[in-house]
């Protein structure tokens, strides 16, 4: 736990004082310090009275090194939205939410970004439903628009295909690089 070494050091004092301080043993403290253990319990209550700092402060370490070592995680999320060129094009939106219901309380960053992607594939799959009653009616009527055929309504079918798979691969990309993911434009059906 850095955050403890670093939070001594801006107090000024030593681990000899910082172990007297919480009543721990000065090798414990060492340990601590270089991550061979993790404090629990009454240490960690001792530590933060003596750090002058809230639990919550003293785990942001751990935060953060979660979220590093699950960036690939991260990806994999992005990636699954990719679901829905499989058959049932639900599952661009089951696979995210799946994951998403899981996994959010358990990995950074896991929570806004699997509300964003769930959010985004709701409202293209709505689009896309959309574009299909709308040929479907077309067709349902006999009405013929002049100069437009059948390959026309299939590349306006594809469009929203070719823009979803684009974010998807684009936010995958920044979320590997530890960028924020922007899913736009989508209709917020999930709430924080």
């Amino acid at each position: 736990m850095n955050k403890i070494k670093s939070l001594r050091a801006g107090l000024g004092i030593s681990q000899e004082e910082l172990a007297e301080k919480t009543g721990l043993s000065l090798r414990t403290i060492q340990r601590i310090e270089n991550g061979e253990t993790m404090p629990r319990g009454d240490s960690l209550r001792r530590l933060c009275q003596a750090l002058g700092v809230s639990m919550e402060e003293l785990k942001e370490d751990k935060v953060e090194k979660t979220l590093e070592e699950n960036r690939g995680f991260l990806v994999l999320m992005n990636l699954s939205a990719l679901a829905f060129l499989l058959p049932w094009p639900g599952l661009g939106i089951a696979v995210p939410l799946a994951l998403w219901v899981i996994y959010r309380d358990k990995i950074e960053g896991v929570r806004s970004m699997g509300r964003r992607i769930v959010n985004f594939q709701i409202t293209w799959l709505l689009v896309k439903g959309g574009i299909y009653v709308f040929v479907i009616l077309v067709e349902f009527n006999h009405y013929r628009i002049p100069g437009v055929t059948y390959m026309h309504f299939i590349l306006f079918l594809l469009i929203p295909d070719a823009f979803n798979i684009n974010c998807i691969v684009v936010n995958a990309i920044r979320a590997n690089k530890k960028k924020t993911t922007d899913y736009a434009p989508a209709i917020g059906f999930l709430a924080s």
